[in-house]
């Protein structure tokens, strides 16, 4: 049986990787203390997280739109599923994770709010290499290294559930999910 984890390299260049790394740079540079501006949610503690909506990237919206369907695509037809599911596209969040930061077990499925119900499959797209802070499936011996241009795609229950190890460098990912059409938010 298979596990239903795929990536695929090289899907995004380094200089389109690094655009989003410096775009989120500066929009970080523009928040304050309490993080209030609007499309930036702060997890702190030791999950330190920064989670950047999509609208904040206007200038490249369209292009990573079109390359999450595309991969969408290529995942579909590689499994030949027959449920169509489809892109929420302003869904998609860029995650910025500090020095230090990590995340620990879960699955993508689940969660405090009806939209967390209806996700099918995740894609991370990485936008830098790292030596470090793999994702690690529990129920499959599969680790995934973060390298810029890079996509993972996988479905979102529990069996998939995953973690990455603490950081000791800076990681960014884009991240979003794809619905059902029947389901869709």
């Amino acid at each position: 049986m298979s596990d239903f984890i795929r990536y695929y390299d090289d899907v995004l260049t380094k200089e389109q990787c690094q655009v989003f790394i410096d775009e989120t740079k500066l929009l970080l540079k523009d928040c304050n203390e309490e993080w209030t501006v609007v499309g930036v949610k702060h997890s702190k503690g030791n999950r330190d997280l920064f989670r950047l909506e999509s609208r904040l990237y206007q200038e490249q919206r369209f292009f990573i739109d079109k390359t999450i369907e595309e991969i969408y695509n290529k995942y579909k037809n590689e499994f030949t599923l027959d449920q169509d599911y489809s892109t929420i596209t302003f869904n998609w969040k860029v995650h910025y994770t500090p020095v230090g930061g990590y995340i620990d077990w879960h699955n993508d499925l689940g969660g405090k709010n009806d939209e967390a119900w209806k996700r099918k499959i995740v894609f991370i797209i990485y936008l830098n290499d790292l030596d470090e802070g793999e994702l690690k499936f529990k129920h499959f011996d599969t680790q995934i290294m973060p390298r810029a241009g890079r996509v993972l795609v996988m479905p979102t229950g529990w069996v998939w559930e995953h973690k990455a190890d603490k950081l000791f460098e800076e990681k960014y990912i884009i991240t979003g999910f794809f619905y059902d059409k029947e389901d869709k938010c």
